[in-house]
């Protein structure tokens, strides 16, 4: 009897506190509490003015680039010739062959390394908000409201964070090639390679 004693007074607390749950649940339907959301950035303060600082930023990022006219060449010659060599007679076509390939090989390398990481980033975060969705699916009619708002709030986050990636990851592989092609038409007009261009040139119109 003893068991079934415990057993029945189980099951009455599991009741009350599942009515509990759902007349928490009713008055937070009938009598919600408005907030502004982080990500909305039309009415969240704290987030325009940080969306205004990357954009700044960003501009000024910009603005420094192209102020600077980088050579994507200057490391190679640098390493070959010395911080002096950027201008003057063009290079052999064996140092500009050696100077081109080391400058592409470098840029294709780069670009993977950073396709890896973002994807890597990008599977963590996922399998990690996937995690959470599988836990809130199993416990979802045991949690109290506090651990419920909770999980909503770190599952947002996690979201627009995995959502983030992903955007970075597609817009990464979308310009990877058309990069690669500036690359390829900067280094054909360098000045520097002019030699080994018209050896190219003279070539590839017999394949």
């Amino acid at each position: 009897m003893a068991w079934e004693y415990k057993s029945t007074k189980h099951i009455r607390d599991r009741e009350t506190d599942i009515n509990g749950y759902l007349r928490q649940r009713h008055k937070e339907l009938t009598e919600p509490l408005l907030y502004v959301a982080l990500f909305d950035t039309e009415r969240n303060e704290a987030a325009k003015k940080g969306w205004r600082e990357q954009e700044l930023q960003k501009a000024e990022v910009t603005e420094r680039e192209k102020e600077a006219e980088i050579d994507p060449l200057a490391p190679y010659l640098a390493r070959m010739f010395g911080s002096g060599r950027g201008t003057g007679a063009p290079l052999t076509v064996k140092e500009a062959t050696l100077v081109r390939e080391q400058c592409i090989n470098d840029f294709k390398a780069k670009q993977l390394a950073r396709q890896n990481l973002v994807q890597e980033r990008f599977d963590k975060l996922n399998s990690e908000y996937k995690a959470k969705r599988l836990w809130y699916l199993a416990n979802q009619f045991i949690l109290t409201p506090e651990k419920e708002s909770a999980y909503f709030a770190a599952s947002a986050e996690l979201s627009f964070k995995v959502h983030t990636l992903e955007v970075r990851l597609t817009r990464h592989r979308d310009l990877s090639g058309p990069r690669f092609k500036i690359l390829e038409d900067y280094l054909d007009k360098h000045p520097l390679l002019r030699e080994y261009n018209r050896v190219k040139n003279y070539y590839s119109k017999y394949k």
